[in-house]
Order: structure tokens, then sequence, then C-alpha cells
């Protein structure tokens, strides 16, 4: 169960996003500075600042490959974490939690590549930042340049 406030929901991120996105530069120094582009539609990638974890102690990833089109299999999706505790705060990969995007084979079999693709809630080391985004890279798509990204957070290891 969640301790979100009663009719409040778990964090959300949304980005409509290039098949290969920038990787992030900007340092937001508050929620009220973070670019939250949301979804601006089919052909018009705008780059965001990620998910506030604020009490997050997991994230679920979704991507999204344009109506009608498919997730083709290649590419991957970049962790970086905001690491507001150096110095002087740095977006900073985490290779770890990256995900790819190649469809997984079952005794053989391969799973067919759809239009969405969700993946398992991941434990994320909260302590490492606050702010957290998925940038794709090299991703392919049977057509379209851009994918839509979705990142949940949860209170909890893993969604209830």
């Amino acid at each position: 169960m969640g301790t979100y406030p009663a009719g409040v929901g778990p964090p959300y991120y949304l980005e409509r996003s290039a098949l290969t996105r920038a990787n992030p530069t900007n340092v937001p120094t508050s929620p009220s500075t973070a670019k939250l582009p949301g979804d601006q539609g089919v052909g018009s990638p705008v780059v965001g600042d990620g998910i506030d974890l604020g009490q997050s102690k997991a994230v679920a990833v979704t991507i999204q490959a344009n109506p009608n089109q498919t997730l083709s299999g290649g590419g991957a999706l970049w962790c970086w974490i905001l690491d507001q505790s150096l110095p002087t705060p740095a977006w900073t990969r985490v290779p770890e939690l990256d995900l790819s995007l190649a469809w997984p084979a079952t005794n053989g079999v391969s799973a067919t590549v759809q239009q969405t693709r969700m993946f398992p809630a991941l434990r994320i080391p909260v302590r490492g930042g606050n702010r957290l985004i998925y940038a794709p890279q090299s991703v392919t798509v049977s057509g379209g340049t851009d994918v839509l990204l979705k990142i949940i957070g949860f209170d909890g290891q893993y969604p209830s």
C-alpha cells in the first residue's frame, strides 16, 4: 500500500523523446525549475528533466512507439540520476539500471514486437539524487522519429 495523500497518485513523468535523446544537462535547483514536457504529440520531441523521485523507492518505465508502429527491439534506455550531493550537482550515469529494448526469448521463442513495452519495477538508490531520467539511445521502431516515455514512481519496492 502506498503512503500518498488521499486523492493523490504516485509521481509520474511523460516525455516525447527522439530515438536517440541528448544526455541531460540542465540541473534544476528546485521542482519549480524542472522541465516537465509531457506528450507534445507525435513528431514533437521535447527534452525534459526527468521524474522528481521525492520519496519514491522504485520506478516502472514504459516506452511506446507512435500509433500503428512497433518497437523493433534495438537500442536501450540509459539511466541518469541527478546527484545533488556532489560539490557541483550533476547528472550521473547509472549503467547498472540501463534497460535493453531487445525483445526477450524464452526457450528459443522470441516475444512478438509490440507498440508498447513496460519494464518491471526497479529499486532506485534515492540517496544518489532526487531526479531520474531514462534517455533513449538508438531505439529502433517500425516507423517514426520519436517515442513516448513514461516513468512512474512508487513508495515501495514494488508497485501494488
